[in-house]
This record gives structure tokens, sequence and C-alpha cells, in this order.
């Protein structure tokens, strides 16, 4: 369903941050091929999820401290900033 693939992002995102926290290791979000699922190819259109995907990583970009899975907002709620490789 729509939002779903921007979800799944935002909650590996968090996954990541709680393994630095909580066992001290090294952690990083990989995602591979995201040109298969958001790229442009001719003859295609932009489809909610491609928006909604694109949407996560830029906002991670801009607040990669503060990342919401749906959750009510909370100031205090800071997660660990971790690397994107794609």
């Amino acid at each position: 369903w729509a939002g779903a693939p921007g979800l799944l992002i935002r909650e590996r995102y968090r996954r990541a941050a709680e393994v630095v926290k909580n066992h001290g290791k090294m952690c990083a979000l990989i995602i591979n091929d995201l040109d298969a699922g958001c790229g442009r190819f001719s003859d295609t259109q932009v489809t909610v999820n491609n928006q909604m995907v694109l949407g996560t990583l830029m906002n991670i970009c801009d607040t990669p401290k503060c990342v919401s899975v749906g959750q009510d907002w909370r100031e205090d709620d800071s997660i660990r900033r971790g690397p994107i490789i794609i």
C-alpha cells in the first residue's frame, strides 16, 4: 500500500541507530538498487511510493536525529545519526 516503502526505510534507519546505541557497533543503512524501484524510465510515471521514498530520504538528510515511524511526536526522541549508502 502507499507509504509502505517510506515507512520501511524509516524503521530500518531507526533500527540501525538502536544497534549503535545498544551494542556500540558501527552500523549503516544500505539500500541496493534504489533506481529499480524509484528510477524514472521512458513511458513510466511517478508513483506515490516513489515520492514517499525520495521524500523520506530527503527528510532523513535534513533531520537525521528525528525520524518518526508513526508514533506521537516527542521532542526528547532523538536517535543516533547513521550513514545511508545507496
